[in-house]
């Protein structure tokens, strides 16, 4: 995350890294947990309450422990389905991609700090 310059890096698949801008409506979000997460020695953003990456397999848990608290864990949805389900929304302009961003780093924020 470099905040001078407003934009953060993303690694996707086949390991490319891409910078993406850290728009002005999720900057305040960004800055709060980056300054309530303990303090980490490496790169990731997203952490576990002790600091490690939360990676794929911890999000999956999370998603999957999620979807029970709802009641939803027998109606097939996953991680992927609701990328497919935004996008999708996306496309026909029943959101703003803007907004669609800052609601998703608020939901991953509170969801992170349940873990």
């Amino acid at each position: 995350v470099d905040l001078v310059r407003d934009e953060m890096s993303v690694v996707g698949k086949g390991n490319i890294r891409r910078a993406l801008p850290i728009l002005s409506d999720l900057r305040p979000y960004l800055v709060r947990w980056l300054a309530a997460r303990p303090e980490v020695d490496h790169d990731y953003v997203f952490t576990t309450r002790t600091g490690h990456p939360l990676y794929q397999k911890a999000c999956w848990r999370l998603f999957r422990s999620l979807l029970k608290r709802a009641r939803l864990e027998h109606k097939g949805y996953t991680v992927h389905s609701l990328r497919h389900g935004a996008a999708t929304q996306m496309y026909e302009g029943l959101y703003n991609l803007q907004n669609v961003y800052v609601k998703r780093l608020r939901i991953i924020v509170k969801m992170l700090e349940t873990l």
